[in-house]
């Protein structure tokens, strides 16, 4: 049977259809709020999500095959066995979404070399194609007869993971700075640990620009 109005009471219809409008609002606030709150929860984690997956991103890059050793290069210049070398340097390049390293060791002819890459943990190696190659236990670098000279110096680009220019070498213990300039500008370096210097240029520079010389007493 359907519920009339009693036209009798108008005042208490008119209580009932306050209250009516009252709790019809209520519901409406509860359900806004709840609609709220789940927006912000799906938009915070998100940001989350996002910020966790830009490190992963930054840090991470899939490891591909040893990298090959360059052409032509002297069997004399390999290291003395494969588990020669140590780490001493590291350069981080934020930018590039890590770091750089040097590794020094003693070549099967006696001299002093110096080898860089790109660094995953402590391991060195080369990015290619967005994959990172190990370098091979055999794997040459660049090497000097020290104390003979008092410095000596290489200089690579490297494509990936952004445009580097590497410059580094080894250094006598006579040496205390080395300038190094560029073309553009000018950067004084100290040697580190046996002698071993790195320093990360921004860009493709062309090695015959890059001049290296020690200077003493500064």
């Amino acid at each position: 049977m359907k519920r009339e109005r009693d036209e009798s009471f108008p005042a208490a219809n008119e209580l009932r259809e306050n209250l009516r409008r009252a709790a019809q609002r209520q519901i409406t606030a509860r359900t806004a709020r709840r609609r709220r709150r789940r927006r912000v929860s799906v938009v915070l984690v998100g940001v989350v999500l996002l910020a966790a997956g830009g490190a992963t991103a930054a840090e991470l890059i899939s490891v591909g095959s040893p990298a090959r050793d360059r052409p032509g290069m002297p069997t004399g210049q390999r290291p003395e066995s494969s588990q020669s070398g140590e780490l001493v340097l590291r350069a981080p390049d934020p930018q590039a979404g890590g770091s750089w390293g040097a590794r020094v060791y003693t070549s099967r002819a006696g001299t002093e070399c110096i080898l860089v890459g790109w660094l995953r943990g402590v391991t060195l190696g080369r990015v290619e194609g967005s994959r990172f190659r190990p370098y091979p236990p055999e794997v040459t670098g660049s090497c000097g007869s020290l104390p003979r000279t008092q410095f000596f110096f290489a200089v690579t680009p490297h494509a990936e993971p952004q445009p580097r220019t590497l410059v580094y070498g080894r250094a006598g213990v006579d040496v205390q700075t080395l300038r190094v300039n560029d073309g553009e500008r000018i950067r004084q370096v100290r040697p580190g640990p046996d002698g071993a210097f790195l320093l990360v240029l921004e860009g493709d520079v062309s090695p015959p620009q890059v001049q290296v010389r020690p200077v003493n007493g500064e």
